[in-house]
Order: C-alpha cells, then structure tokens, then sequence
C-alpha cells in the first residue's frame, strides 16, 4: 500500500512539473531583479559575460547558482527611454550616460527613439517643426549614437517616422503617416539616397546585418511588390506579387529574402537568392517577421521553423502564435504568446523551445504585467545569446530569469 501510495505521489509531481507530454523545466525562479527608478517606455537589453563571484556581487540569488567558477551571460537594462531623456547604464545600474528629449508639444515638437534591430544604435528623432494642417513634418533632426552614447552622425531630414539599419549608416521612413502617398525617404549621413514613391500606407522595410542591402515591401490594394535595394539607393531586382505581402524577412550576409503573402487570395512563403531567383515556396498562412539563423541555415517564420536552403518544414507549433526572439544559432526561440478571453487580454506566456521544436520552459505572467514597447509595441523581454537567461521588464522593474541553473 505505501509503495503505491508513494507511486501516484511522483506521478502527481511528474504531472505537476509539466512531464508527459513534453520535458518543461521547472527552473523558473528569477535569479535577480533591477528595481527601475522611473517611468520608462521603451528598454534594450545588455549582456555580459559574468562569473559566479561577480554575479553574487550583482545579487544574483546564492542558492541558484551552481559550485565552481564558470561564467555565463548575464542580460541587464542597457538603455531605458522615458518621456524626458534617454539613459544608458552599465550591468550595476550606474549610469553611462544621459541624453535629454526635446519637451514635447503634442503636435508641435516632440523626440521619438528607435533603436536598431541588434540593439547597437540608437536614433534620436526631434521633430523641431510639423505641420498641423498638412500633416506632416516641415523641420526635424536625426541623431544617430551608439549603445554607450557616442555621437555618430546626425542630419536635418523630414521624416514623422523612421527605422534605423542594424549597421547605424542608414535610416529609412516617411514625413506623414496621415499621407498615404508618402513617400519613403532612405538617408545616410550624407543626406538622402533615394526616394521610393508609394500608393498606400501599407509598407515594411528591413536590412541585411552584414552588408547595405534593403528589402521594401509595398502593398497597394490586391497588388504587392518586393524591392530590393544596395547602399547606394540602385535596385538590385524587384518582384510583384498577388495580393499583399507581410514584413519581409532578409539572411544577415543579405543573400537570402523571406517573403510571405497575407492576403486571403494568395497565401505563401518563398525565399528567394541575392539576384532575385526563387529557392523554394511553400503554403503558408502568416505575416512574419521571417528571421533566419546567423548561418542563413534555418528560417523561423510565426510558428514553424524551415529549412532555409529547401523549404522543407523541421517542425511547426501552429498554437504558439506569438512575438519571437531566437538565439543567433536558433539553439533557443523564445516566444510571447499574449492569451485574450474574448477581446481581453488574459495573460501573456513565455514558451522557450530548443532546435528541435520541444518546450523547455514555459511561465505565465499578468494580463497587464509585462510592459510593451512605445516605439514598436513588442514585449519589452529578451533572451541572451546563449540561451542561458532572459529578461523581462515588468512595472516592478526587469527580472531576470535562468532557463537552467547557471
């Protein structure tokens, strides 16, 4: 009787730790907070290489760190944007450096940051004139930095709206978002490049890491067309398609260009080379954001990853429809999936799975308690490149969690 008694007690633990149907780690302790001492909209997240001396000097929590002295990576608040100014801050929390905004007059003169997709530059947009009747902006200046607050470049544009390369050399964006027929202004120090005219206000833009190349999708009623672009502003090829296209995905060397259709009548994914041939195409149901590996191996479009080279799907999890953030080696992809009861947002989950499409953690947060970005509207969470922890900002401050005891 004791023997079965105990059988069915580990049974209920197994069950409870989340085993049977998949391995979920049970590791979910957050190993450290930094309690935030303003009201910040908009956060990009650090990380640095520590030992077990220096994180228990950080207050990395004793009992979750393992004997000896190996180091892991360590993700911190870097750079944290509030209404007034934007401060940058080293893994303690001391502060770098401090960079006041505009006083916003709504309407009249305001700042808006951005910051590149890799986190390594920051662009201070102020908008010194805007048109009110217009629409749109009449004088405005962008300052480009880098993730200490080193000034870069700057140059007097008219862009409401821009996106900054993943290289700091370019911005791209337009002087209205009211305006439809806007159009895309591309920038460099020098000035501007190029502009590209469009017919609606439907548009995405993303950059290659490595190199300037630049991939624009428009979208114009039950027509599409994907651009690709060099540094110099001259087109390299251009594609039309059926309906619309989501946010386009580009290979960090730029050689590779995921593009998906989203419209009812024509839904697909197909990457195409450097020179605009296409390498495969598949069925697909889905928007993006297309992100492929560092190698330009692998291809994780919204719930499935792919094999880049032929199309051929590795695995798919069709109900974690949610925010990505991946390892650069697709070891690790986080995903934030918000949960709505009708129209309410019930809560958001964080579901960590390996290469091979398993979950290996999984934790569940208030409707309301991670914060989402002003810029872009993201959870404000991310993952080290390692995999070894991640971050996420909450209104109490950022916790950082172990998805295995470091």
């Amino acid at each position: 009787m004791k023997r079965f008694l105990l059988y069915i007690l580990i049974c209920l633990l197994f069950y409870e730790s989340g085993f049977g149907e998949e391995s979920i780690s049970t590791i979910q302790e957050e190993i450290m907070g930094y309690n935030l001492k303003d009201s910040f909209i908009d956060i990009s997240f650090g990380e640095n290489s520590v030992n077990r001396e220096n994180a228990l000097s950080l207050g990395v929590k004793r009992d979750m760190l393992k004997s000896g002295e190996s180091a892991f990576t360590l993700l911190y608040p870097k750079i944290l944007v509030s209404e007034n100014a934007v401060n940058i801050q080293d893994i303690k929390g001391n502060l770098v450096s401090r960079l006041d905004l505009l006083s916003k007059e709504p309407g009249k003169r305001w700042s808006r940051v951005s910051f590149s997709k890799n986190g390594k530059y920051i662009a201070i947009n102020n908008i010194y004139e805007y048109d009110q009747k217009l629409e749109q902006v009449e004088k405005a200046e962008v300052l480009v930095l880098d993730d200490r607050g080193n000034s870069l470049w700057k140059m007097k544009h008219k862009l409401a709206h821009l996106k900054l390369s993943p290289n700091g050399k370019f911005i791209v964006g337009i002087s209205s978002a009211e305006w439809k027929e806007a159009p895309l202004l591309l920038y460099d120090r020098n000035g501007l490049i190029k502009e590209i005219p469009k017919s609606s206000e439907s548009y995405n833009v993303e950059f290659s890491d490595n190199n300037d190349y630049i991939v624009v999708a428009l979208n114009d009623k039950n027509k599409s067309s994907v651009e690709v672009i060099d540094g110099n502003g001259s087109r390299l090829w251009t594609r039309e398609f059926i309906g619309n296209v989501g946010s386009p995905g580009i290979s960090k060397d730029g050689r590779k260009i995921a593009v998906g259709g989203s419209s009812y009548e024509n839904r697909f994914l197909a990457v195409f080379d450097d020179n605009g041939n296409k390498l495969w195409e598949k069925d697909f149901s889905g928007t993006g954001p297309f992100i492929f590996s560092d190698d330009g191996k692998f291809l994780f479009a919204p719930s499935s990853l792919y094999n880049a080279e032929t199309g051929e799907k590795v695995w798919s999890k069709e109900d974690l429809l949610g925010f990505p953030f991946v390892t650069p080696d697709f070891e690790y992809i986080m995903i934030v999936k918000p949960k709505w009861e009708r129209t309410t947002k019930e809560k958001d989950l964080i579901n960590i799975l390996n290469n091979k499409g398993e979950i290996i953690w999984v934790k569940e947060f208030g409707a309301n308690e991670i914060l989402y970005g002003a810029s872009d509207y993201k959870p404000q969470v991310n993952i080290s490149s390692d995999g070894e922890t991640i971050a996420v900002a909450t209104k109490e401050g950022v916790r950082i969690f172990a998805i295995r005891a470091p």
